[in-house]
């Protein structure tokens, strides 16, 4: 009886060979990952008698007791890829998505018709888009000094 198990390894290895380029280590391009702190933006504002005070995905925001956001986008702590001039090397480890959170402003009533204060209140909250988490990998030294540009 007739297997079909080394043709399959063999295809299997050609094709992690494609994958990876050849087996080799990727040349060192002198750069390393930076940690960049999560930070937030405030987009557009709404005139209401309550502010936002909290954490959202991380990141403390608290704003004036008169200001409600319309959008608030949180980018998280990442890492980007910076030149260092090092026998060094990045590739992205994953990817992480940015939050956006949108608010609105609530009238409250007693009574049912005599306004009793507003509250900023969150509306929705989604991830959209996101960015790139770079980690420092194995490499080889280039032997041409032209591959660092």
């Amino acid at each position: 009886m007739k297997t079909m198990f080394p043709g399959v390894l063999l295809l299997t290895c050609g094709m992690a060979l494609a994958q990876t380029g050849g087996g080799g280590l990727p040349n060192c391009t002198g750069m390393v990952p930076h940690e960049v702190e999560a930070s937030s933006q405030i987009i557009g504002q709404q005139s209401c008698s309550a502010g936002i005070s909290g954490s959202f995905g991380g990141v403390e925001i608290q704003t004036s007791k008169s200001v409600c956001p319309v959008m608030l986008v949180i980018t998280p702590r990442h890492s980007t890829a910076e030149y260092q001039g090092h026998d060094t090397a990045v590739a992205v480890g994953n990817y992480v998505p940015n939050l956006v959170v949108t608010f609105t402003c609530v009238q409250h009533y007693f009574l049912l018709f005599v306004p009793n204060g507003q509250t900023c209140e969150i509306r929705d909250q989604q991830t959209t888009g996101s960015v790139a988490n770079y980690i420092l990998v194995d490499c080889q030294v280039p032997t041409d000094a032209t591959t660092w540009a």
